[in-house]
This record gives C-alpha cells, structure tokens and sequence, in this order.
C-alpha cells in the first residue's frame, strides 16, 4: 500500500508516514503539529549540481619573426620598334582606289586626292611607305628580394608540431 504524502511538507515526513502506516490526507500534517513528542522528524536532503568553466593558461609561444634583404642582378631582353614614313610622291590618274600592300618590310598606304577637271578623275597623289625596324637591348637592374625567417620558443606545456628550433 503506497502511503499519500502529498499534504506532507517537503522538508519534514513522520516516522509513521515513512513506515507505511495508513495515513489520511492532512493527517500527517496535524501529527507532525499537535504531537511533537511522538513523532520523529527526518530531514529529506537534495543536493544540486554547479557546472562551470574557466580559462587556465597551461604555456606560451613566443615568435620572433626577421626579414633578411640580398639584392639580385636580373637580366631581361627588351623589344623597341620604330617606325619611319616616307612620302613618296606619285601623280598618277587611276580608276579606282588601290588597296593597301606590303613590299617586303614596307607597308604602303595609297593616299587619294579627288581633283577637278572637267571630268572628275581619280589621281593617286601618293604613297606612303611605312618601314619597321625592330632593335633589342639587354636590360640590367638590381632587385631586392626579402626572405622572413620564423623561430618559435615554447614555454609551458605547449606542443609545436615540426621542428620548434629550426629557422624558416
């Protein structure tokens, strides 16, 4: 037979609750109050959990980090392309505009002139020859190049993964 305790208070049971006695509702409350010297009185306990964390430093790194300079002769081959025009004159009457041509290393670009006779004719008034000349040089200059080293210093219970010791 179960034994009500619901009307008991949370902190106080009787000793006749606790055996199993039968007990009405409100009983045990009125025993506990008018019948101090007859019942025994045991303390129900709850203990409660308090979780937390905090940060422990366990070690250190420490890096020291340099940069070292050294200078480089770089060689580099540089193109240059010049350009000359030559007006070429040429006085000729044609029936339609030439087109442009090569000739070897020279372009040559026909240059029209409508001129007014009493017909109108086409004159080809000149030509220009374009000619190209492609020279190369050799370039020296100094370039500085930077090289960082890095050495880390453990302290504590710190593990660095590699060689700790070892520039870079």
């Amino acid at each position: 037979m179960a034994t009500d305790t619901k009307n008991v208070p949370n902190d106080v049971l009787t000793t006749d609750a606790v055996r199993g006695a039968s007990v009405q509702p409100g009983m045990a409350e009125r025993t506990a109050v008018s019948d101090v010297a007859a019942t025994e009185v045991i303390p129900v306990l709850r203990e409660e959990l308090k979780v937390s964390k905090r940060e422990v430093e366990t070690g250190r790194v420490v890096v020291h980090k340099t940069v070292s300079e050294r200078d480089e002769n770089v060689e580099m081959l540089l193109r240059r392309t010049d350009v000359s025009v030559e007006r070429v004159p040429v006085g000729r009457t044609v029936t339609e505009a030439p087109a442009s041509r090569e000739e070897g290393d020279v372009l040559i670009i026909p240059v029209m002139e409508e001129v007014l006779v009493v017909e109108k004719r086409l004159v080809l008034k000149e030509e220009l020859h374009i000619r190209k000349t492609t020279t190369e040089r050799t370039a020296h200059e100094v370039v500085r190049l930077r090289t960082e080293s890095v050495k880390i210093e453990p302290t504590g219970s710190v593990s660095v993964s590699g060689d700790s010791s070892k520039e870079s």
